[in-house]
């Protein structure tokens, strides 16, 4: 077993991105996400590494762009929406709408997301209180070993 102490400085190869490419693998049978924020737009840099994960659950303290709402949404989801989030969250939905890329691999990212939240695969929801942690905790199914938190 690595123990792997690297930050994650947003330069080549030094991401956080990258770094969940590294650690997912076919062993992977679940993915659990703490964050303040939830955004979209960035689902697509790891639906392929996400695509034999059994189990995404994600618990968001502050927000959800309004994309990803109107997603969950249209989903048929239940998902409660205190009014900490919905004020939190106005003035993202703007940032996030106005900052995003239209792409071809961002629109598919999409569609992946939403088939997943209709398939089960991915569970969303929002404590009500506010929370800014960030945490990522990834089990393995396999001899590796039990798995990795970040």
């Amino acid at each position: 077993m690595t123990t792997d102490l690297t930050f994650f400085t947003n330069e080549e190869g030094r991401t956080l991105v990258d770094r969940f490419k590294d650690l997912i693998g076919d062993d992977t049978k679940a993915l659990d996400v703490l964050v303040g924020y939830f955004n979209i737009s960035g689902f697509y840099l790891l639906q392929d590494a996400l695509e034999k994960v059994d189990s995404i659950r994600i618990l968001v303290g502050m927000g959800i762009d309004r994309k990803t709402y109107n997603i969950i949404s249209q989903a048929n989801f239940e998902y409660s929406k205190p009014k900490l989030i919905e004020e939190e969250t106005k003035n993202a939905i703007i940032q996030e709408m106005n900052t995003s890329e239209d792409s071809y691999e961002i629109e598919n990212g999409i569609e992946k997301f939403v088939r997943w939240l209709e398939d089960g695969k991915i569970q969303i929801k929002a404590y009500p209180e506010s929370l800014h942690a960030k945490v990522y905790i990834l089990s393995f199914d396999s001899k590796r070993d039990k798995g990795r938190v970040i």
